[in-house]
């Protein structure tokens, strides 16, 4: 299987921020499993501490990149507004930007970096979609460009705020369908898993017929074992446009 920054490097902006909720939520759960139930979780204790800590990089990670994402898509969309307004907007672009580098510069400087670095070094997780992006996603990004667009033209606060908002709102999105995906991986996994005493044409326990000269001590058994995946709560931070 691939790493997560193998799959996150061929991946398009917005699939990358697609990549990284859903491995935010996807440690999220298995790590609230195993505080809700320790001894039916397949992790450790100090694997459950650190699959938290990637859950809330990962989230970090993810919004950053959003934001960096929205702001190139706003100055591709530059030519939309009048000429005289074109300045202000690079202006405020590069002032947002600015902003971003800082948030980055302090995840690296407190080790949040280097923590989505050791995430990205792990296997990417399972996905059912291939990580392909629901049409809907894509329409909540161009309605928060056209905002964010908007906002910087005019510099207002209501603006501003209805642009936060929208951005808030493709987090929520993105966390939803996260869980949903998740849910479905977790339920094709629960199925596809033969059970315990099953036999090839059916669910029937294999009876040992009085011709069968094997002794119970040269008879195998099999069983299985499930392995869910998981996501949770929506949280995560940005001090400007939204929480995850």
């Amino acid at each position: 299987m691939a790493t997560l920054e193998d799959t996150l490097s061929q991946a398009d902006p917005l699939e990358r921020v697609g990549w990284l909720v859903y491995s935010a939520n996807w440690y999220e759960r298995k790590a609230d499993r195993y505080a809700r139930q320790p001894a039916a979780s397949e992790i450790s204790d100090a694997e459950a501490r650190e699959f938290a800590g990637y859950a809330s990089v990962l989230r970090q990670q993810a919004d950053v990149e959003l934001q960096g994402e929205i702001n190139r898509r706003v100055m591709n969309s530059i030519d939309q507004v009048r000429w005289w307004q074109r300045r202000q907007v690079r202006h405020r672009v590069a002032r947002a930007d600015r902003e971003l580098e800082k948030t980055a510069a302090t995840m690296a400087e407190d080790g949040r970096s280097a923590a989505v670095a050791e995430a990205g070094a792990r296997e990417a997780p399972v996905r059912l979609g291939k990580g392909v992006l629901d049409a809907s996603i894509g329409e909540k990004a161009q309605r928060l460009v056209a905002l964010r667009l908007s906002a910087y033209v005019t510099g207002g606060t209501r603006d501003a705020k209805a642009a936060n908002e929208a951005h808030a709102l493709l987090n929520q999105h993105l966390n939803l369908l996260a869980r949903k995906e998740i849910a479905r991986n977790d339920l094709h996994q629960n199925q596809s898993a033969p059970r315990p005493g099953a036999t090839t044409f059916g669910l029937r326990r294999p009876t040992r017929s009085s011709a069968d000269p094997r002794t119970d001590s040269t008879r195998t058994s099999t069983t299985s074992t499930d392995q869910n995946n998981g996501t949770q709560r929506n949280q995560g931070f940005h001090r400007q446009h939204g929480n995850f």
